[in-house]
């Protein structure tokens, strides 16, 4: 029997893209360790360190729950829309000019 997307799903998703978070990661940081960000408390005294994957989610944020059955389309659709930008923001990373299929995406990734 195959999967079934309205069954499983993510459960931990995130209100800012961890592709995005990715490119605050501190570029010192060890070979071997998982890349990181510097995260500070509200009054900017205690910092610690968390990997993109861990901050910036909630439980089920975008799953919709009908009749008993999860549906987790709006995540997935926003994975893919991630993804994409990741090739995007290469091309911007290159300071080569964005087609306009590339730019019409990334107004499609801010605006989402």
């Amino acid at each position: 029997m195959g999967k079934n997307k309205y069954i499983k799903g993510p459960k931990k998703q995130h209100f800012v893209p961890k592709c995005y978070l990715s490119g605050f990661v501190d570029p010192s940081t060890p070979q071997g360790q998982e890349p990181y960000v510097w995260v500070f408390d509200r009054n900017g005294r205690t910092k610690r360190k968390k990997a993109p994957k861990n901050i910036f989610t909630e439980n089920h944020l975008y799953t919709i729950e009908f009749k008993g059955q999860k549906d987790f389309s709006i995540e997935q659709n926003l994975s893919q829309i991630e993804g994409r930008f990741v090739s995007v923001m290469e091309v911007i990373k290159k300071k080569k000019p964005l087609t306009p299929h590339e730019h019409t995406f990334l107004c499609i990734f801010v605006a989402g």
